[in-house]
C-alpha cells in the first residue's frame, strides 16, 4: 500500500490512544511490555478503513494482542484475529463482490423459469404474511448471503471454540434488542457472533444466539473500547469510523431528523466509551 493509500485510508478515520496513567504499569505482556488492544467500531463502508490501519500497525511492526470489533469493525476484526496478517484481509475484503451479497436474493440468471416469471410480474422485494393478521418481514434482507461469506471466513475454527483460542483474542459486541444491553460475544460460532454484530436492524434479520435476540453492537457500543479493555489491555487502539453529525441544512425533514436523533444517540455512547 502506498504512502498516499495510507494516507488516505488513515484521514477517514479518528484514531484515538487510550493508555494506562503510566505506561509501565499493570500487567505486563510475556515480552515485557504493555499489553496492546484494538478497538474497532462500527461505520457501514467507511469501516474498510480498518483495513488500512491494520495495514499501517503490521507496517510499522505494531503488536496487536487482543481486538474487539462493533459491525464492520467486528468483521474484519474478526479476520484478523483469526491469523490472516492485513494483506490477507485487504484479499478477503476485495474478493467480496458487494452487490450480490446485499441483494438480499437469489440472481435474476440463477432461478428457474418459474421464478424468473414471478420477479417480472413482482418486482417489488417488500413482502407481507396474512397469518395472525398482516404482518411484514422482519428485515429487507435474510442475510443468507451474508451467512455464506461468514462461514468461509471462520471456516477453520469449530462451532464451539473459545475466541480466547484465536491467534489474537476477539470480542464481537451485539445489542440485546429485548434488555436493551451491549453482548459480548466471546465462544461458540464465529460466523454467527460477525453475522449478530452486523445485523443493522430493519436491513438484515436480528440473531437469536444464547436465548438472545441481537443485533447491530453499534446500537449502544460502536467503538468497543471498554470491552477490549476489560479484556487486559493496558493501551487501547481505538477506531472510530462513525459519520459525523449532519449540519443544520440537513434537519428540514422527517427523514433527515430522524437520522439525525440517531446519530446523536450513538455519538453520546461513543463519547462516553471513549471517556
Amino acid at each position: 500500500m502506498s504512502s498516499l493509500g495510507r494516507l488516505r485510508a488513515l484521514c477517514c478515520l479518528w484514531v484515538v490512544l487510550l493508555a494506562a496513567p503510566a505506561f509501565g504499569q499493570g500487567v505486563v505482556s510475556e515480552a515485557g511490555r504493555p499489553t496492546i488492544g484494538l478497538a474497532l467500531g462500527g461505520g457501514s463502508a467507511r469501516g474498510f478503513a480498518h483495513v488500512g490501519v491494520l495495514e499501517w500497525l503490521d507496517a510499522h511492526r505494531v503488536p496487536v494482542d487482543l481486538i474487539a470489533g462493533t459491525s464492520i469493525g467486528g468483521l474484519v476484526g474478526g479476520a484478523y484475529a483469526t491469523g490472516r496478517d492485513a494483506a490477507e484481509v485487504r484479499a478477503l475484503v476485495e474478493s467480496i463482490g458487494w452487490d450480490a451479497m446485499f441483494r438480499g436474493e437469489v440472481a435474476y440468471a440463477a432461478r428457474s423459469y418459474r421464478r424468473k416469471e414471478d420477479r417480472r410480474q413482482f418486482p417489488v422485494r417488500l413482502e407481507f404474511g396474512l397469518r395472525d393478521g398482516l404482518r411484514l418481514a422482519p428485515s429487507l434482507d435474510p442475510g443468507h448471503a451474508v451467512e455464506l461469506f461468514l462461514s468461509r471466513l471462520s471456516l477453520p475454527y469449530p462451532v464451539t471454540i473459545s475466541f480466547d483460542e484465536f491467534p489474537t483474542p476477539f470480542r464481537a459486541v451485539a445489542t440485546d434488542l429485548e434488555s436493551a444491553v451491549p453482548v459480548e460475544l466471546a465462544a461458540g460460532s464465529l460466523a454467527s457472533a460477525l453475522r449478530a454484530t452486523m445485523a443493522i436492524p430493519g436491513i438484515f434479520q436480528p440473531v437469536v444466539r444464547d436465548g438472545r435476540v441481537l443485533a447491530d453492537g453499534g446500537l449502544l457500543n460502536n467503538v468497543p473500547a471498554d470491552f477490549v479493555r476489560r479484556m487486559g489491555a493496558e493501551v487501547v487502539v481505538a477506531v472510530d469510523v462513525s459519520a459525523p453529525l449532519d449540519g443544520r441544512e440537513a434537519l428540514d425533514s422527517l427523514v433527515g431528523v430522524a437520522n439525525q436523533a440517531i446519530g446523536v444517540m450513538m455519538v453520546e455512547r461513543t463519547r462516553a466509551v471513549l471517556a
